[in-house]
């Protein structure tokens, strides 16, 4: 499945951004795939499993020189359309990595709402079985470290994480995750990262940066 996966990505990179035979400095779609599994393998946690793989993947686009600033969002949403169309969508669940037998799949995808607006990826909200646009905003960013959750849809309990681009978590808070949440995150460094809210069900993150 992972492979699959994987060679799914590569000829879509290739048809965005063509082929290249110089494996070492080439800027290819293929040299693209490459560096981003080889840059998601760094972010993994230990004992990783199929959506720790995807989101280390997803996160890797962020890093990628190769990649246009402009082409970002877009392809992080053309990505996860992939990972979902084998079974890694919204709401999948690996389970544990040493069990084959407690996994839950997900065929949902995360598509633009607006082709022509490629911020406008959007999740499946499992509330209402229908997609909705970013269910919280975070304000202010850029920021300190302290930083407010406005949600916008009721998630019930979950948890509040920011994620450093080399995929390791530096801050965690249990939460529920409705109406307002203040985060206190002081002390992380200068630089970019992910600020990701999840539930048993959902999972959506957004770039946090501290200045």
């Amino acid at each position: 499945v992972w492979t699959t996966v994987l060679w799914d990505i590569t000829w879509f990179l290739i048809d965005e951004y063509g082929f290249d035979a110089d494996l070492y400095n080439g800027t290819g779609g293929n040299n693209i795939a490459l560096q981003l599994a080889i840059d998601a393998l760094k972010m993994e946690p230990c004992n990783s499993g199929f959506v720790d793989g995807r989101d280390a993947y997803l996160a890797a686009i962020e890093i990628n020189t190769m990649i246009p600033e402009e082409d970002k969002d877009e392809m992080r949403c053309n990505i996860f359309g992939l990972f979902a169309g084998r079974g890694l969508g919204v709401g999948a669940e690996q389970g544990s990595p040493f069990s084959r037998k407690d996994q839950v799949e997900s065929f949902l995808s995360a598509p633009l709402s607006d082709p022509n607006d490629p911020s406008s990826c959007v999740i499946l909200s499992t509330q209402e079985n229908q997609f909705v646009e970013n269910n919280f905003s975070v304000f202010p960013n850029p920021s300190n470290g302290q930083v407010s959750l406005n949600m916008k849809t009721n998630l019930g309990e979950g948890k509040v994480k920011i994620i450093d681009l080399n995929g390791r978590v530096v801050f965690t808070q249990d939460s529920l995750l409705e109406g307002t949440i203040n985060i206190n995150a002081n002390g992380l460094s200068t630089g970019v990262y992910l600020l990701q809210v999840s539930n048993a069900t959902v999972s959506e993150a957004t770039k946090l940066i501290i200045k």
